[in-house]
C-alpha cells in the first residue's frame, strides 16, 4: 500500500467536495458530448478538438465546478466560469414571447454565404486576445440569417458555435452512479449493459446498509463493488470473490476517490477459502504474492487504458474533438483496492460462522444457478441475495431452481424501466434515443429448513456441513421419525442426499450402548441427527451431559420443531402451557399423571400441546420374559386413540375440566407438504381421519379474536382436511 504524502492525506479528509492532486475526475465535455475519466495532476492534459489543455487549473477546484476553453498567450488553458454571461438561454425566455413568434426557417438556404466572417478573421481576433464567447457573438452578429431564424434555431446555431469555439468542461465527482451512466452510454458492453437504476436495484434488494458484510460476485469491472462500498460508507466489508486462480480485475474502483478506511474494507477471498470445511487454511508465500499482485502485468495495463479513456456520448457530434492523450501515469493509484487486499484469516473464520449479510452476483459469463448454488449457503439465515444478468432465461431457470430445492423465498425477477425526459417550456418529451432493456434482477431471501420435521430437504445448510465433516452419523429414530420412517429405502433416500452412511439409533442403542458413541466422538467427529430440535428431549440433554463429563466438544445446529411449529393452526405460542406426553393404554397399565397439568393449564385458561407415543423396536413383555428379545411390529398414536383415552381419564375424575366438548386441534404430519390442519370439538375430533403419522393434539384454551378467526379456516363445517 502506498503511502501518500501528509498535503493529499489532509487537503482529502478536511473538503473531500474539493478536488486534490491525484484524484479521481469526471470531465463531462459540452454537456454530454464527451464524458472521460482522468487522473489530476499537474502535468496531465487532455486535447479538446486541436488544443491540449493542461489540467492543473482544475486541482483545488469545488466539484460541480464549470471551466472554458480560452487561449492565451502561453496557449489553450481551462478558464473556470463562476457564472453564465449570457443570461438569457432560451430556457429562461417567456414562453408567450417563443409562441407569439411567426417566424419560421422555409427562407433560409443554406449555400454557405450567410457568415461574413472568414477564418482569417477569427484567428486575428484570437491573437488580439479575444475570448470564446466573443468570437460567439461575432460569428452571430456577421450572420445574415441569424435573426431570421426561429428562436428555437437561434439557439441550437448559438450551442453548436459554443460548442466548437468556446467548449466547456463540467468538474464531475466519479461516483456509483455517474461512472455508470459514462460507461453504459458508450461502453455498456464493458459493464455487462448494467444500467444505473438496475444498479441501484441490486443495492437495495440486497439491502446494503452501514455495518452490512456483502458478499460480491462481480464480473463487471468493479462497479458492483465501488457501488457496495460506496453504500456502506467505511463500516462493514464487501469481500469480492471469485474462483480460480486471481480475483476478477476491479479496476473502476479506483475511479471512486475512497479514502483508506474504505480501501481497507474491499477485500478479496477465493470461494475455496470461503467454502472449505476447516477454519481457513494459510496460502503459501507464492500464493498469497498471487492474490495481492493481480494489478501487476496485464490488469496494470488495462487499468492505465480505463483511467484515461474518452467515454463520448456522441461521437458524431464530436467531429472537432479527438481523443484524451497525454495523461501522465507518474502518481500511483492506491493499491489497496488494486483487487482488494485478501481478507484477513479471522475474517474469513467469522463468516463462516455467522454468514454473510447479503450476496450480489453480477457475473454474467457465468451459469446463474451454478454460482448461486455453490455461495448462497455462505449467507447467513434470512439473508437476501440478488443476481443481476442481461438475458431473462438464465435468471428464470436460476428461480426455478431455488423454488424445486426450497433453498428461498420471496423470489422474483424484476426488470427495471427508466425514460429520460426533457423538460424545457413548452417542448417536454420522452428522449428520442433510449436503451431498451437495463438487464434482469433476480432477488430472494435465503432460508435453512431442517432434519427438521418433513424429509431430508428439511435439514439445515451448517447441520449439512456438519454431516460432511463427521466420520461417523447416526440418527435418532425412537423420540420422532421423519415423513418416510425407517424403511431401506428412506434411509437410503438420507444417504444420497447427505452423502454418508448413516447409522440408525434406536432406543435401545442411545440409552444402553450411548458409552461407545461418546469414545467414538472423542477422536473423531460424530454426528447424532434428531428429527426436530436437538434440546427438545431429555433424552437428547442427558448425551449432552454425558459427553462434557467426557470433555467431548459438543456444537448443536438447531432446527424447527413440532414445539414451534404448532403455531401454523393459528394458536399463539406464548399462550400454550405445560406440554403432556400421551402413552399407549395397555390392559394393566392405564396412566393418568398428565391430568394435573392438563387441570392446571385449563384452569389457566391455556393451550395445551399434547405429544403422542411412539412405539418403534419395542420388545414384547413376553419376549422380555423369556429373556429373547422379540420386537413389536411399530405402532403410531392416532388422534383418534389419544382422544379415546383422555375422554376415559376424564370420566375417572368427577370433577373433570374437559369432556367431549372441549375445543381442540388435531394435527397431522406437520411441515409435510401433505400436514392435515383439523379443528373441532373432541367429539368430532374422534371420527376424523388424519392419516399417517406423525400427529398431535392440542387443547384449546381461552382464545383472542385474531385465534378464533384464524380457527375458523380449519374447522369441520369449512372443510374436512385442511393444509
Amino acid at each position: 500500500m502506498t503511502i501518500k504524502s501528509s498535503k493529499e492525506t489532509s487537503s482529502r479528509n478536511q473538503n473531500p467536495r474539493i478536488t486534490w492532486e491525484g484524484c479521481s475526475v469526471l470531465l463531462d465535455i459540452n454537456d454530454g458530448d464527451r464524458v472521460l475519466f482522468s487522473r489530476l495532476t499537474a502535468g496531465s492534459k487532455i486535447k479538446i478538438g486541436n488544443k491540449n489543455c493542461s489540467l492543473q487549473p482544475l486541482i483545488g477546484c469545488p466539484f460541480g465546478s464549470s471551466f472554458q476553453v480560452e487561449v492565451g498567450d502561453d496557449g489553450p488553458f481551462l478558464s473556470r466560469i463562476f457564472s453564465s454571461s449570457e443570461g438569457g438561454t432560451l430556457q429562461e425566455k417567456n414562453v408567450s414571447q417563443i409562441t407569439e413568434e411567426s417566424r419560421d426557417n422555409r427562407a433560409i438556404v443554406d449555400n454557405n454565404t450567410a457568415q461574413s466572417l472568414s477564418g482569417e478573421d477569427i484567428e486575428e481576433m484570437r491573437r488580439k486576445g479575444a475570448t470564446g464567447d466573443d468570437i460567439v457573438e461575432a460569428l452571430i452578429a456577421n450572420s445574415a440569417t441569424f435573426d431570421k431564424k426561429t428562436a428555437f434555431s437561434q439557439e441550437k446555431y448559438r450551442i453548436k458555435k459554443q460548442k466548437k469555439y468556446a467548449p466547456r468542461v463540467l468538474l464531475r465527482r466519479p461516483f456509483s452512479r455517474s461512472i455508470c451512466e459514462a460507461y453504459f452510454k458508450k461502453h455498456a458492453e464493458k459493464i455487462g449493459f448494467l444500467r444505473v437504476d438496475t444498479l441501484s436495484l441490486l443495492l437495495s434488494f440486497a439491502n446494503v446498509t452501514a455495518h452490512s458484510d456483502v458478499l460480491v460476485v462481480d464480473m463487471l469491472g468493479g462497479i458492483v463493488t465501488g457501488a457496495v462500498a460506496e453504500r456502506l460508507g467505511g463500516t462493514g466489508y464487501v469481500c469480492n470473490t471469485y474462483s480460480g486462480a486471481k480475483p476478477h480485475p476491479i479496476n473502476i474502483v479506483q475511479m471512486f476517490n475512497f479514502c483508506e478506511d474504505t480501501c481497507r474494507r474491499i477485500v478479496h477471498a477465493s470461494s475455496a477459502e470461503l467454502c472449505s470445511s476447516d477454519g481457513g487454511t494459510p496460502l503459501s508465500t507464492e500464493q498469497l504474492e498471487d492474490a495481492c499482485d493481480t494489478g501487476s502485468g496485464e490488469n496494470e495495463e488495462s487499468l492505465s487504458v480505463s483511467v484515461i479513456e474518452s467515454v463520448s456520448m456522441d461521437e458524431s457530434c464530436n467531429g472537432n474533438f479527438e481523443a484524451v492523450t497525454d495523461v501522465d501515469h507518474s502518481p500511483k493509484l492506491c493499491k489497496s483496492v488494486k483487487a482488494g487486499e485478501r481478507a484477513p484469516l479471522e475474517l474469513i473464520k467469522a463468516w463462516k460462522e455467522n454468514g454473510f449479510s447479503s450476496l450480489i452476483i453480477a457475473a454474467p459469463d457465468l451459469d446463474a444457478w451454478s454460482i448461486v448454488k455453490k455461495f448462497l449457503p455462505l449467507l447467513s439465515s434470512s439473508a437476501p441475495f440478488v443476481i443481476y444478468h442481461q438475458y431473462l432465461q438464465p435468471l428464470a431457470t436460476c428461480l426455478h431452481n431455488l423454488q424445486i430445492e426450497k433453498m428461498a423465498i420471496n423470489l422474483q425477477i424484476s426488470e427495471p424501466w427508466l425514460r429520460e425526459y426533457q423538460v424545457l417550456p413548452s417542448r417536454t418529451h420522452p428522449h428520442m434515443q433510449m436503451s431498451s432493456t437495463g438487464g434482469f434482477v433476480l432477488s430472494g431471501t435465503r432460508i435453512t429448513g431442517g432434519l427438521g420435521l418433513g424429509d431430508e430437504k428439511d435439514i439445515t445448510l451448517r447441520g449439512l456441513e456438519a454431516i460432511k465433516r463427521c466420520s461417523k452419523v447416526y440418527m435418532e429414530a425412537y423420540i420422532s421419525l421423519l415423513s418416510f420412517g425407517l424403511t431401506s429405502d428412506g434411509l437410503s433416500t438420507l444417504e444420497n442426499c447427505y452423502g454418508r452412511s448413516i447409522i440408525v439409533a434406536d432406543r435401545e442403542m442411545v440409552e444402553e450402548k450411548a458409552d461407545a458413541m461418546l469414545l467414538e466422538a472423542q477422536s473423531s467427529d460424530v454426528a447424532f441427527l434428531v428429527v426436530g430440535d436437538p434440546c427438545g428431549a431429555t433424552t437428547h440433554t442427558d448425551l449432552v451431559v454425558r459427553a462434557k463429563k467426557l470433555e467431548v466438544d459438543v456444537k448443536v445446529v438447531h432446527n424447527a420443531s413440532v414445539m414451534n411449529a404448532i403455531g401454523v393452526c393459528g394458536l399463539q405460542l406464548y399462550r400454550y402451557g405445560e406440554t403432556v406426553s400421551i402413552p399407549f393404554f395397555t390392559d394393566t397399565w392405564r396412566p393418568d399423571s398428565f391430568y394435573e397439568k392438563l387441570k392446571r393449564n385449563r384452569t389457566l385458561g391455556l393451550h395445551m400441546l399434547c405429544l403422542l407415543d411412539i412405539r418403534v423396536k419395542e420388545p414384547s413383555l413376553e419376549s422380555l420374559c423369556r429373556g429373547k428379545k422379540v420386537y413389536e411390529p411399530p405402532r403410531f398414536m392416532t388422534i383418534n386413540t389419544a382422544i379415546e383415552q383422555l375422554l376415559e381419564v376424564g370420566q375417572n375424575h368427577p370433577e373433570s375440566v374437559y369432556n367431549e366438548d372441549t375445543s381442540c386441534v388435531g394435527l397431522a404430519r406437520v411441515g409435510c407438504e401433505d400436514q392435515v390442519i383439523v379443528a373441532g370439538s373432541m367429539k368430532q375430533l374422534l371420527t376424523q381421519d388424519f392419516g399417517p403419522p406423525l400427529h398431535c393434539l392440542v387443547i384449546v384454551g381461552e382464545t383472542h379474536p385474531l385465534e378464533e378467526e384464524m380457527l375458523q379456516f380449519y374447522t369441520i363445517n369449512n372443510s374436512s382436511k385442511h393444509t
